[in-house]
């Protein structure tokens, strides 16, 4: 079934009712281009008919099938891709994803949250409450790497309360999603990052020789004290 984002963008971009937006969704894989493309032609037919006086009314069943559409409406998380992922690799409740974001209000685009200002992507662990409902149910439906918008109402963000000063109560909101990387549950978490410099800027030794082996070689007090205050100045540490 077509996303409701992606039938709303159609309907924007073509001016098509809501139900030829769908169907044509349907009949071309959510591929928003080619049904645009089908629509704009369809358009012109109809036109073009119309103008001959060749118009035909729907039937009664299509009529009943048009009125039961309409009626699909109460959708609270609507995915529409940007860019495709790898279309294989989709993230389950119990994995943990890391993803690049940007979220906005509906109503003005005012930005209220951004990864990418903090320069750092944020990581979650997928279908146990650590982020809005919406988010759950909008990740899940992206395969890795891929750029998407979700479109999610208020019930499944912030809801009546909003969110301090920056979502008024009962916001819905926009959030384009990338998703970096998708660690399956259970699975062995990523390499430790390397240790930061030691206090001073100085760097550390190449491969530091134990203070032990130091001690234990040079029995010699001053030979120990020696290597001591070299291993030291190895780790740049002052007394």
């Amino acid at each position: 079934m077509p996303s409701f984002g992606a039938i709303k963008l159609l309907q924007t971009r073509t001016g098509a009712s809501r139900n030829d937006c769908k169907r044509a969704l349907e009949e071309h894989n959510d591929d928003v281009e080619a049904a645009a493309a089908a629509l704009g032609e369809k358009l012109g037919d109809q036109a073009s008919s119309s103008s001959s006086g060749g118009a035909v009314a729907p039937s009664a069943n299509q009529r009943a099938l048009d009125s039961w559409h309409d009626k699909d409406v109460g959708v609270s998380v609507s995915v529409v891709r940007i860019e495709a992922g790898d279309g294989v690799t989709f993230p389950v409740a119990g994995d943990t994803v890391s993803v690049h974001y940007r979220g906005t209000l509906q109503t003005d685009g005012s930005e209220f949250d951004s990864s990418y200002t903090r320069n750092r992507p944020f990581s979650f662990t997928l279908g146990v409450g650590e982020v809005v409902r919406g988010w759950d149910e909008g990740v899940s439906k992206m395969s890795l790497g891929e750029k998407a918008e979700l479109l999610v109402t208020s019930d499944f963000a912030y809801g009546a309360n909003g969110h301090g000063k920056v979502i008024p109560p009962n916001a819905d909101l926009r959030f384009e999603v990338r998703l970096l990387e998708v660690r399956r549950a259970g699975a062995a978490p990523p390499p430790p990052k390397p240790p930061l410099p030691p206090p001073g800027g100085g760097k550390l030794s190449a491969a530091p020789v134990p203070l032990v082996s130091l001690v234990a070689a040079s029995p010699d007090s001053v030979a120990v004290r020696v290597a001591f205050a070299r291993a030291l100045k190895d780790l740049n540490w002052t007394f």
